[in-house]
């Protein structure tokens, strides 16, 4: 197996229909994967899939137009999204808003969290601490955009 593979390649390798993914990075480009999604956007428009993906980020990526997050915004490639900003990725809050996808809106540092007690193999909370001021689920489906 070659240790480095294009974007198209590693999609075909390792993401499929129905996977759950997530995708770090920061606002307009920062340590985003951006060749990657533009793969999946190319792939999705072209019909070779993957389909009904669950995207799961933290931290808002994209540019408010075409890049980051954006290339998720072809109906059918993700059944779900789950995100800590959605204000740079108007294409998938567009999906939501028509019904197209399933949106949920957490916290940043709730998402950030999460990441954390995956790497370290830990369970995250069930329950939020008593003092907690958010809502139990705190999950918001997305209405209303733009």
């Amino acid at each position: 197996m070659p240790k480095i593979l294009s974007a198209h390649d590693a999609l075909r390798q390792y993401i499929h229909d129905g996977d759950t993914v997530t995708f770090g990075g920061f606002a307009s480009g920062l340590m985003h994967p951006e060749s990657i999604l533009r793969a999946l956007e190319e792939r999705a428009r072209n019909g070779e899939g993957p389909h009904g993906l669950t995207a799961l980020y933290a931290a808002g990526q994209g540019d408010s137009d075409s890049r980051g997050l954006n290339h998720l915004g072809v109906e059918g490639l993700c059944r779900r999204v789950i995100g800590g900003h959605w204000g740079l990725s108007p294409k998938l809050g567009r999906l939501c808003a028509e019904n197209k996808l399933a949106g949920y809106n957490l916290p940043q540092g709730v998402i950030a969290q999460l990441f954390r007690d995956i790497a370290a193999r830990s369970a995250p909370p069930r329950h939020p601490p008593p003092d907690s001021t958010l809502p139990v689920p705190c999950w918001s489906r997305c209405r209303k955009w733009g």
